[in-house]
C-alpha cells in the first residue's frame, strides 16, 4: 500500500468552532481535479460552480459550501491557506492503515484553517524534508510543509515543531502555528 502522510487535529480551529472549516475540491497546475493526501497545504480559492440539467434546461449554479483549492505558493498569504483533514473513511477492506488513505479526485475532502494558536500532528510524509523540534515550518510551491532552522526571506511562516511525538507505529512532528 502507499504511505501517505497523517494528520492529527491535536488543537486546531476548526474542531470546536465550526467557521474554521471548510469543504474543498483540490485542483492540479493543469486545472484538473486530482487526488490529495491529509496533511497538504492548499489555497483557498472561490467556491465552486457546477452546471446543472433539468429537463431541457440547463444552468451553472455556485455552490454553497466547496470552494476550490489549488496549490499555495512560497509567498501566499497564510489567511489565504487551509490544510486538508479529512475523516479517513475508506469503503475498500484492503485499506487497514490511517497511511493507505488518500482524497479521492473530485471528491469534497475537509480542510482548517491555519489559525495563530492552532496546533496539528503531522507525519514525515506531509513535508518536504524530515522536521527536528525546534524548526520554523513555511510554506513552499506545492502543497507540502518546508522545514528550515530559520525564516525564509519570501516564504510564509507557518509555525514551529515543538515536539516530536511517536505514537503507535507513527511518528508527528506538532506544529504550533504562529502565523
Amino acid at each position: 500500500m502507499k504511505n501517505y502522510a497523517v494528520i492529527r487535529t491535536d488543537k486546531m480551529f476548526g474542531t470546536d468552532n465550526r467557521t474554521g472549516l471548510y469543504s474543498v475540491k483540490y485542483f492540479d497546475s493543469t486545472d484538473k481535479a486530482a487526488e490529495l493526501e491529509n496533511g497538504c497545504v492548499v489555497k483557498l480559492g472561490a467556491l465552486i460552480d457546477k452546471t446543472v440539467k433539468t429537463g431541457s434546461t440547463t444552468s451553472t449554479v455556485t455552490s454553497r459550501e466547496i470552494y476550490k483549492a489549488t496549490d499555495v505558493k512560497a509567498d501566499t498569504k497564510l489567511t489565504e491557506v487551509v490544510i486538508v483533514a479529512a475523516p479517513e473513511v475508506e469503503y475498500d477492506e484492503r485499506i487497514r492503515d490511517l497511511d493507505d488513505y488518500i482524497n479521492k479526485a473530485d471528491v469534497a475532502a475537509r480542510a482548517y484553517t491555519l489559525s495563530v494558536g492552532c496546533m496539528f500532528g503531522l507525519t514525515e510524509q506531509g513535508f518536504t524534508a524530515k522536521p527536528a523540534k525546534g524548526n520554523i515550518i513555511e510554506l513552499a510551491a506545492g502543497n507540502k510543509l518546508k522545514p528550515v532552522a530559520s525564516a525564509t526571506s519570501g516564504s510564509t511562516t507557518v509555525g514551529v515543531v515543538d515536539a516530536v511525538e511517536k505514537v503507535g507505529r507513527y511518528t508527528y512532528y506538532v506544529v504550533r502555528v504562529t502565523g
